[in-house]
């Protein structure tokens, strides 16, 4: 059993009583699912061309997804390690995707960071780190969320002491 949706496919078939039992849902199940989503589905069809509403095209969007590749693929090979600057629904999806890929002694150290000010939290992380070797990526959808701008800016500035202000933004990415 397979739903489609832009050439993206879910097998939900595990989930099915068929194959587990007692617990697992029925098709009838899925049918009455289906039905209610739909207007749910209209809806923010209409609010992605009304609003710009982005994660509807994410699957169409092969570009984008070339270029962050070809960025990490850069980005990977200039550093040893990356601090992800963020807080909430902003890192969320690159922590659930670095923690899903991560193997042992595989790529580069990842750190997470920006969900306070803790001065304690920092200084723990400026311990393990040489910024020299770190690039920084901050991650904000309105640029104006107070804990991760602060700790960015912390950051920064002693990224800049060790790197020099011409030289810094190369460790740098906005997202």
């Amino acid at each position: 059993l397979m739903a489609s949706t832009t050439g993206i496919s879910y097998d939900y078939s595990s989930m099915m009583s068929e194959d587990i039992g007692k617990h697992g849902e029925t098709k009838a199940h899925f049918v009455k699912l289906r039905d209610r989503l739909s207007d749910v589905k209209n809806t923010l069809k209409q609010a992605e061309s009304e609003e710009g509403v982005g994660f509807l095209t994410i699957p169409d969007r092969r570009s984008e997804a070339e270029k962050a590749e070809k960025l990490a693929k850069e980005i990977s090979g200039r550093f040893s390690a990356l601090i992800v600057i963020g807080i909430g629904g902003s890192d969320l999806g690159a922590k659930a995707i670095i923690h899903a890929l991560k193997t042992p002694d595989k790529g580069m150290h990842v750190y997470f960071i920006g969900s306070n000010t803790d001065p304690t939290e920092i200084e723990q992380l400026l311990v393990q780190v040489d910024l020299k070797k770190c690039a920084l990526n901050v991650i904000s959808k309105s640029g104006e969320t107070i804990e991760p701008m602060s700790t960015f800016l912390i950051l920064q500035e002693k990224l800049i002491k060790q790197v020099g202000k011409k030289s810094h933004a190369k460790h740098i990415i906005v997202t």
